[in-house]
């Protein structure tokens, strides 16, 4: 079990040095894979898969990006959000 708890440590110590050093692509990859996901369960709920064109492809890998920097904001927002309400809240007692 510590062996295990010492490689958990080591990758997520691995993974945060790997965000730090490349935080553009990691968020842009995150806001891609959401995107795809959001489209998979949608088009996957409504039972259809559309055909589509090169220039239809196009148009739908834009927008599955930007529909996944929305929901990566949200989250990022929302995370965000309280921290700050708190932090602002022990300041004033103080």
């Amino acid at each position: 079990m510590k062996n295990q708890d010492n490689i958990m440590k080591h990758m997520m110590k691995d993974f945060y040095e790997y965000f730090k050093s490349n935080s553009i692509s990691v968020i842009f990859a995150m806001m891609n894979f959401f995107g795809i996901v959001f489209f998979l369960a949608y088009f996957s709920h409504i039972d259809y898969l559309p055909n589509l064109d090169f220039s239809g492809i196009i148009y739908l890998l834009v927008v599955m990006a930007i529909v996944g920097l929305m929901i990566v904001s949200f989250f990022a927002v929302a995370l965000t959000i309280p921290g700050l309400l708190i932090s602002f809240a022990i300041d004033d007692d103080n």
